[in-house]
């Protein structure tokens, strides 16, 4: 798993779904958040919108976030949130 909140870490931005959202401070340091995200891409791949590479299909849709991450193959986004609680779920799936 890889926790894309841990990585931007001081760098001020929201996260929705698993996606950056459109708030102020998000704007503001789209390039910052960006520029983080490369510098540590391991195991994920980070594009603008305008750079996503044509075989996804939707460089130019308005609907797109300014910043995409895909996983590599066997690896999942995640955020702190979506990490609350994981260990009690991962402990009830093993009773079942």
């Amino acid at each position: 798993m890889i926790n894309i909140e841990a990585i931007t870490g001081s760098v001020k931005c929201k996260f929705y779904d698993g996606t950056h959202d459109d708030d102020r401070n998000t704007k503001r340091n789209i390039k910052k958040i960006y520029e983080v995200l490369k510098e540590k891409e391991d195991h994920y791949k980070v594009y603008l919108r305008e750079e996503m590479p044509e075989y996804y299909h939707f460089n130019d849709n308005p609907f797109i976030t300014p910043i995409v991450i895909t996983a590599d193959l066997g690896w999942s986004l995640c955020t702190n949130k979506s990490l609350t609680g994981l260990e009690e779920k991962r402990k009830s799936w093993l009773r079942q």
